[in-house]
């Protein structure tokens, strides 16, 4: 990537990093000082913003260019959380831009900013009618999962106080009805999907319509998951929206840092050995003892709580577990 910018400087006696070191850790997804990169963007925003912007755009050009040679790395998707916290409004044509890339582009692109800032950045950058959010549910171009994940925005609107719920759901029957006088399946789903994440009761007659009509994709979003969200009580919506952060990004750095570390709880210097390795390579271990003989079968009652099809996925990703965990299984 081509880039320039002003040579390094100090502040207090402490040498700034340079736009060019900034750029590298924002980067580098696996020895990143990501912390003092964005503290570093602070220092210099006004020199800073528009170098984002350029590597934001750049980012996306060469995916283009390169296509199968393009190799995806963090940087779009911590440039984008950085000009959100700067409230960069500029970037959102390439954010647009980005989520008409084809195939699984969009995610090579924007990687984990797909789910978790994208809804943020719509929610906060638009119109007050939702302009742009509109566009994207309407575009028949665009993949089921990535006009779902768009219709996110309503959430947060919701979340911030910009939209009532009621509102919400009026604007999105609107979606649906213009989805279905097209007969866009994938729209009449996303809408249909997105209606369910905060109760679809104001709906009903749409939905109830858009399934009889073979409209909706029963493999992405089954009759059995609409009527659980009709079931569910509104107050449970509201529980479930209050827990979501705000629409505008106030500390990039933090937000990342908790965004990592929840990633990092694993153990990775973990070797299994002994019973634990033939389990892992999925073989049987060997029988540290002489059998036991058999003795009559019981059923054994599993007391773990029960994760609903429209509950957020037990892995921490933000989803529904129907979108996720639940639909791998």
């Amino acid at each position: 990537m081509n880039r320039t910018g002003a040579g390094r400087g100090t502040t207090g006696g402490v040498p700034q990093m340079t736009p060019d070191e900034i750029c590298i850790q924002l980067a580098d997804a696996a020895d990143r000082d990501l912390v003092g990169a964005i503290m570093a963007c602070r220092e210099q925003r006004e020199t800073m913003t528009p170098l984002l912007l350029k590597w934001f755009r750049q980012s996306l050009d060469e995916l283009r260019e390169e296509e199968d040679e393009f190799v995806p790395d963090e940087l779009p998707f911590h440039v984008l959380y950085v000009l959100a916290e700067f409230d960069a409004r500029e970037a959102l044509p390439i954010v647009m831009e980005a989520l008409r890339l084809p195939g699984d582009d969009v995610r090579r692109f924007l990687g984990d900013g797909l789910p978790a800032l994208v809804p943020r950045v719509l929610a906060t950058w638009d119109t007050d009618d939702l302009k742009h959010v509109r566009e994207l549910l309407l575009d028949q171009s665009l993949q089921t999962e990535i006009r779902s994940e768009v219709s996110h925005a309503l959430l947060f609107r919701i979340r911030d106080g910009r939209l009532t719920r009621q509102e919400a759901a009026q604007w999105l029957r609107e979606v649906l009805r213009e989805c279905c006088s097209h007969k866009d399946k994938s729209g009449v789903t996303a809408a249909v999907y997105a209606l369910c994440q905060f109760g679809p009761t104001e709906a009903s007659e749409e939905i109830a319509e858009a399934y009889h009509r073979g409209l909706v994709d029963t493999i992405e979003w089954s009759r059995d998951d609409w009527h659980e969200a009709a079931e569910t009580p509104v107050e449970a919506f509201d529980e479930q929206i209050a827990t979501l952060p705000p629409g505008p990004v106030e500390d990039a750095a933090e937000e990342l840092e908790e965004w990592y570390s929840a990633d990092e709880e694993f153990d990775e210097d973990y070797e299994p050995e002994g019973p634990d390795l033939d389990e892992w390579l999925g073989e049987e271990p060997e029988p540290l003892e002489p059998p036991v003989p058999a003795t009559p079968s019981v059923t054994v009652h599993n007391e773990a709580p029960k994760v609903g099809r429209n509950d957020p996925c037990p892995c921490g990703s933000g989803k529904k577990y129907k979108k996720c965990c639940g639909k791998a299984g």
